[in-house]
């Protein structure tokens, strides 16, 4: 997504046109809505190029040179150009590019509706709003697409922050000796209290790696919602676009998540770690953007 996302802005900037491999293409195209026709090259074209005149492999180093005019005449990207200023004035278009397919949003859609539902039924007085606005028999459970399932939750007395708290492969011992951390309850906590003190009816959309991790530590807790074992990596991303605010831990998934829906972003400030060959080859600065709020543990 980083790479389609920086080929797109840059292709943008410099008004002209970029072609994507094919099993790229055919992975993004079974997730999103993705329309590049006016930009797109075809393969023979892209073939019949008298060679590449720059090629650039990059982690999340933000190259001026490349958004100077007529900087160069052909660009390949490969790495992971993870460095948001080549894309981030194009965001409202990127969005639009990134929408997930019907197929995808008609799964998550009645499990949080019915989740949310649940809790006006069973929480009413711990839930502030006026009740002629709502009632439960006018939460339908069924959506078109992801701006209908959107509006359905915007009519609904809730503040939903989605949170991806990715575990598992950052454990292990050379991703952690490269500088890769995993979040602490106690990070989690903090950016959970800042929503509860700054919205009402706050309800946090749990997704990760580590979901039964998560149940244990989240088992008394009403605010939270676990997205199911069964929702692929997919469904899960989809379910954390269409929330209002974000916790980000570590990794580009949470990353995309909050980029995508908006809102408030918090993301843990111990990420990467200090001094490591990550905070050296992923610079903070260059990868989360100012609207990314830091927040320590």
């Amino acid at each position: 997504m980083f790479k389609f996302a920086s080929a797109y802005g840059l292709a943008r900037f410099h008004r002209c046109r970029f072609y994507l491999d094919e099993p790229y293409m055919k992975i993004l195209n079974a997730t999103f809505t993705i329309n590049i026709t006016f930009l797109n090259i075809l393969k023979s074209e892209y073939l019949n190029l008298s060679g590449i005149g720059y090629r650039d492999n990059t982690a999340c180093h933000y190259s001026q040179k490349l958004m100077l005019p007529n900087s160069i005449r052909y660009l390949e990207l490969t790495g992971y150009w993870q460095a948001y200023r080549y894309f981030i004035n194009y965001t409202d278009e990127l969005r639009q590019q990134f929408t997930f397919r019907p197929n995808i949003i008609q799964i998550i859609a009645p499990f949080i509706l019915q989740e949310l539902k649940w809790r006006i039924l069973c929480q009413p007085t711990c839930i502030h709003q006026n009740q002629s606005n709502i009632t439960l028999g006018n939460i339908e459970t069924t959506v078109k697409d992801q701006l209908d399932l959107k509006n359905k939750l915007r009519e609904l007395p809730f503040t939903l922050v989605g949170i991806h708290w990715r575990r598992g492969d950052m454990m292990r011992p050379n991703k952690q000796a490269y500088g890769h951390t995993v979040s602490s309850f106690t990070y989690l906590q903090k950016a959970m209290n800042y929503f509860l003190e700054k919205y009402t009816n706050v309800i946090f959309i749990v997704t990760s790696d580590e979901k039964n991790y998560c149940k244990n530590i989240f088992s008394n807790n009403s605010k939270v919602i676990i997205t199911p074992d069964k929702f692929t990596g997919e469904q899960d991303l989809a379910m954390l676009t269409v929330c209002q605010h974000t916790i980000v831990t570590s990794g580009t998934f949470g990353w995309f998540a909050a980029y995508l829906a908006g809102g408030d972003i918090l993301y843990d400030k111990l990420s990467p770690a200090k001094n490591s060959g990550l905070e050296r080859d992923c610079p903070p600065s260059q990868y989360y953007p100012p609207e990314f709020i830091p927040m320590r543990r």
